[in-house]
């Protein structure tokens, strides 16, 4: 008996998934494993990611709070690929138009686990991770290239670095994912936050997998850490070349952005977060 999932049929796969018995990346929140999709037909074969729970597993509302993150992070997306000086940059860089995007998750329950070879791979390998009949998972289609974080859920770029050791063009990629953490911040009138930017850098491109949100109303389920986590995100977050030209700029010491959640409607910002604050500066943003 294998680790593998009931059959699923949506617009982009159809079949099952197998995968393997330990993970090859697990953090705090998500334990994720190489996995192989097999059609219906058992003729195509793709490369997928298998995420699940580390802790308790997913339950319905965490699954739709995590597609419903995705979702609006895609949306910001868009928008911050239209951003003239963002345009520019990538034509500087020689990137595509697009070069990043999120991965469209098909969402699952596990129809058999292979307990026996996992409890024996959790002890040789030491992760953490039990994994159980009937949970939920996401499968998302694999890049090959090393699955990273670029911008946890707190604000901070995971790995700071000056172009030697990475490759300038995924320093390239950590910046403009930085700044666009910011801008969904700005564009949302400082009502929520996209962080926690996991995934694969490909060469030109790279895949994220689903985000964590932040947001004052706490829409985003267990993750989303409402006003704290943009408090959190405000003060651990350091603009880069990108933020200045989009005019975002952070500033701790002088602005005291205000929002009130009676007056979502109208933008207002009547609700101080804390000691942490943000700068809005007019222009092309």
């Amino acid at each position: 008996m294998d680790n593998s999932t009931y059959p699923y049929h949506t617009e982009n796969l159809q079949g099952h998934t197998s995968f393997e018995f330990y993970p090859f990346h697990q953090d705090q929140k998500h334990t994720c494993y190489k996995g192989m999709h097999f059609s219906t037909n058992r003729i195509d074969q793709t490369r997928v990611l298998v995420r699940t729970s580390t802790g308790e597993s997913f339950s319905n509302n965490d699954v739709k709070d995590m597609l419903l993150a995705t979702k609006y992070a895609e949306t910001y997306l868009e928008g911050f690929f239209k951003q003239y000086y963002i345009k520019e940059f990538l034509c500087m860089c020689r990137m595509t138009h697009s070069p990043v995007s999120f991965g469209q998750p098909v969402v699952t329950r596990l129809a058999s686990t292979a307990r026996c070879l996992n409890r024996f791979f959790k002890v040789i390998r030491g992760h953490h991770k039990i994994l159980k009949k009937d949970e939920w998972v996401f499968i998302e289609r694999r890049l090959l290239g090393e699955y990273v974080s670029f911008v946890d859920e707190k604000g901070h770029r995971t790995k700071e670095t000056d172009g030697k050791e990475q490759g300038r063009t995924y320093c390239d990629f950590e910046r403009l994912l930085s700044a666009f953490c910011h801008y969904t911040l700005v564009s949302s009138g400082q009502t929520l936050v996209v962080c926690g930017l996991t995934g694969v850098h490909n060469g030109q491109h790279t895949r994220l997998s689903i985000p964590c949100v932040h947001s004052v109303d706490q829409t985003f389920g267990a993750e989303d850490q409402g006003t704290r986590g943009i408090e959190n995100f405000v003060k651990n977050h350091k603009c880069n070349a990108l933020c200045k030209h989009l005019s975002l700029l952070t500033d701790n010491r002088k602005h005291k952005p205000r929002y009130n959640q009676s007056d979502k409607a109208t933008g207002g910002m009547e609700r101080v977060f804390g000691s942490a604050q943000v700068a809005v500066y007019s222009g092309q943003a």
